[in-house]
């Protein structure tokens, strides 16, 4: 018969993999969104939009992206690194405080997401209707 602190280690490692690949999958999305930021810049820069700040500043942190990418990524494989021995350390001490860990990373990542979005899709979506009248 297996007791509760034999199956911990094991079950923490399941849910430190699971955070953990959450958290890459979010960030795979967000770089999918960045790679996209150069096509829809010379979209805006063809037409001569003036692009509200949020996408100024979305752009430019993209295209700092763009010019840094090997750095930055080393930087994403290491944390998320951290982030999978730090949610494994939270599960061997309190499976509250790493559930809370990876809801809170996930949704700071969601929030990012979200602005990513907005910040390239609202003048698009501005661009197609003015070009429609």
């Amino acid at each position: 018969m297996t007791t509760l602190a034999q199956t911990e280690p094991k079950s923490g490692f399941k849910f430190g993999l699971l955070g953990t690949a959450v958290h890459a999958l979010l960030i795979a999305l967000l770089t999918i969104n960045t790679l996209r930021v150069p096509a829809a810049k010379k979209t805006f820069d063809e037409f001569g939009l003036t692009l509200p700040w949020i996408t100024q500043t979305y752009i430019q942190f993209s295209l700092w992206i763009g010019d840094n990418i090997v750095p930055v990524t080393l930087a994403v494989f290491l944390l998320l690194f951290t982030d999978f021995v730090l949610t494994q350390f939270l599960g061997r001490c309190n499976r509250s405080a790493q559930l809370f860990w990876m809801i809170g990373i996930g949704l700071l990542l969601l929030v990012v997401g979200i602005f990513s979005v907005v910040a390239i899709e609202l003048p698009i979506i501005k661009l197609k209707e003015g070009l429609s009248h």
